[in-house]
């Protein structure tokens, strides 16, 4: 591929999940597009991809989210290449969709906004959201303090989860997604993990039933859908509340459906 200036254009992916970021360097390998792979872990899988033509380290956004954004604009200076940056994982997406017009400059940036980022990634935000849009979600509380999580979990029927506001910080502190409550002592336990953390969650019900669909797109910049799939995911570790060990893909039309209605109501 050609840029317009004349620029050879590659595809920088950062940061996420192992099987996220393998899976995006992998697609693109296969297409013998050139591929630049970054992360602040040296493990992380994908930086040993064969799919990978260039590797580096770079800052973690989570621990300087400027020191992250003039790494980028380094790389740029410092390369022939034009590329299209494909973030991974939850900080990498906030932190580049903060600094989205400088970085354009360098960059091919296939992102929203902040203000449209933030209602996809903050879990308050954007449960609030299917509120206002009529769409189906698990009952959710959105406690302002420890005190509040207290009273409102008290009340909640068994089982039910504490979930962060923000995946990706509560997954660095605590290794999990959620916290499962099946009791009032294992209440008392969370709220003392969280009591030191500067963390915001919410409790949420757990809806019955073994049916998990997830639902992946592209939209352009009229905000229409231009990819669209889906798939079952059928077995996860951990398994309750884990990432897809083994999954089928699926088209169904009712989910898919809200998800696009959410997407193009944002302007996503």
């Amino acid at each position: 591929m050609e840029y317009k200036s004349g620029h050879q254009v590659g595809v920088m992916v950062i940061g996420g999940g192992a099987g996220n970021a393998l899976g995006v360097v992998r697609g693109l390998g296969r297409r013998g597009i050139p591929v630049l792979f970054l992360d602040s872990d040296r493990r992380h899988p994908a930086l040993y991809s064969r799919s990978v033509d260039r590797r580096l380290v770079c800052p973690d956004p989570n621990e300087s989210e400027i020191q992250f954004v003039d790494f980028l604009r380094d790389v740029a200076k410092r390369s022939r290449d034009k590329y299209m940056i494909i973030p991974a994982g939850d900080a990498e997406v906030i932190a580049i969709s903060k600094h989205k017009e400088e970085l354009q400059h360098s960059y091919l940036i296939p992102l929203p906004s902040f203000e449209v980022i933030e209602k996809l990634v903050n879990k308050k935000e954007f449960y609030k959201l299917l509120d206002q849009m009529s769409v189906q979600h698990p009952r959710t509380y959105f406690p302002e303090d420890i005190s509040e999580l207290e009273l409102i979990g008290r009340d909640m029927d068994y089982p039910y989860i504490i979930k962060p506001a923000y995946s990706h910080l509560f997954r660095k502190r605590f290794h999990t997604k959620c916290l499962l409550i099946n009791s009032h002592r294992e209440l008392t336990r969370a709220i003392e993990k969280l009591s030191d953390e500067k963390l915001e969650v919410v409790i949420q019900e757990i809806v019955p039933g073994r049916d998990r669909y997830e639902f992946y797109a592209f939209f352009d910049k009229r905000s229409e859908p231009i990819a669209v799939c889906g798939y079952d995911k059928l077995r996860q570790y951990p398994p309750d509340f884990g990432s897809g060990s083994l999954c089928k893909s699926r088209w169904r039309q009712v989910p898919i459906d809200s998800a696009i209605k959410v997407l193009k109501g944002i302007g996503y």
